[in-house]
């Protein structure tokens, strides 16, 4: 930053002698100086000028040099302010001080200790003008950084969701009776998820984990996984590698890893008797008990090719009675108060 003065000062003393000697000697050194007879026309200097360094004395008519001082530190924080003032009067120095004043000068003049004060004052000024400069630079780059990286985050986002999308796509053709099933889990997972305290981070993975639940059927043969019939022991157990074909195929992408687990035991049971691990209670992790309780509701409120839907009241009424053991009592309780809330999703 280039200066074409050594520096601009405002010189306020209701004594004209004083104003003009000061004026006259720092304008020889290459100060650009403006006068005013008082604090109110000092004021009137101020809002039309920015000046680095403001020579004061205290005691003046219409406004004083410590009104003066708060007006120009309020105003503009860079200004030095310097109180000149007369030896039995150090009190009021010590208070302009207190009031955002940067030095205080003794009367009569000693106009060598004077320049001293005025030039580390114009340095002051400067140092704190050019340091507000880089920070306000500093600042919009950031804000300008943060709104690139929030676009992108934004780009990232959207083929998020259409990833996720495809893959729930590509698991739902095969079996048009589980069509939507994935999103009413995702969305009553959530709802579920919100009751309890979960952030908005944690809502937006554990509704993706609902949507993904169940990818890992695209793994299971089709005369399988549209039997309409009753599966034999070995095509259940055919049936239940769903849950680690979706986590398979979930290791494989970075932005799935804190969602794999949800998927991979949301057919855990309470009562350790569920599958893949034989988990039980709070082994389970929070987000599978709660998409084991979402996939469930759906289960029974939804038509099957073996089975008919059932009622809501029917569905609390089974949902209350595995209470403990195939599903968390705690999370069930909660979700019933959803159901009568009508805050959850059904088929249709």
């Amino acid at each position: 930053m280039a200066y074409l003065t050594k520096g601009r000062l405002l010189i306020v003393d209701d004594e004209e002698s004083i104003t003009k000697v000061l004026e006259r000697r720092f304008s020889r050194e290459g100060y650009s100086c403006e006068v005013a007879a008082d604090g109110a026309k000092a004021a009137d200097q101020l809002k039309l000028h920015q000046f680095d360094v403001m020579i004061t004395d205290v005691r003046m008519p219409n406004m004083d040099g410590m009104k003066l001082t708060e007006f120009a530190h309020s105003l503009d924080s860079s200004i030095s302010i310097v109180v000149m003032t007369a030896f039995a009067d150090l009190a009021s120095a010590m208070e302009a001080i207190h009031k955002g004043a940067f030095d205080y000068h003794p009367k009569p003049v000693e106009f060598e200790k004077l320049a001293v004060v005025i030039a580390n004052g114009v340095e002051r000024a400067r140092l704190v003008r050019e340091r507000a400069e880089y920070t306000a630079t500093l600042e919009k780059k950031v804000a300008e950084r943060t709104k690139e990286l929030e676009k992108k985050n934004l780009q990232l986002r959207k083929h998020f969701l259409e990833t996720v999308t495809a893959l729930v796509a590509a698991t739902e053709v095969k079996d048009k009776y589980t069509e939507g099933h994935s999103k009413r889990v995702a969305a009553n997972a959530r709802a579920l998820a919100g009751r309890i305290g979960f952030s908005p981070e944690e809502l937006e993975g554990i509704y993706t984990a609902g949507l993904l639940h169940d990818m890992g059927k695209i793994g299971i043969p089709d005369e399988i996984l549209l039997k309409p019939g009753i599966f034999s022991p070995e095509e259940r157990e055919v049936m239940q590698d769903h849950t680690t074909f979706s986590a398979g195929i979930l290791s494989n992408v970075e932005m799935f890893r804190d969602i794999l687990h949800f998927v991979l035991y949301h057919h855990e049971r309470y009562d350790g008797k569920g599958y893949p691990a034989g988990l039980s209670g709070d082994q389970i992790p929070l987000g599978a008990r709660i998409l084991s309780i979402a996939d469930l509701f759906d289960a029974m409120t939804s038509t099957r090719p073996h089975k008919a839907r059932i009622t809501q009241d029917a569905a609390i009424e089974e949902m209350m009675s595995v209470a403990g053991t195939q599903v968390d009592p705690k999370l069930a309780r909660e979700f019933v108060r959803l159901i009568r809330e009508n805050l959850v999703v059904t088929e249709g």
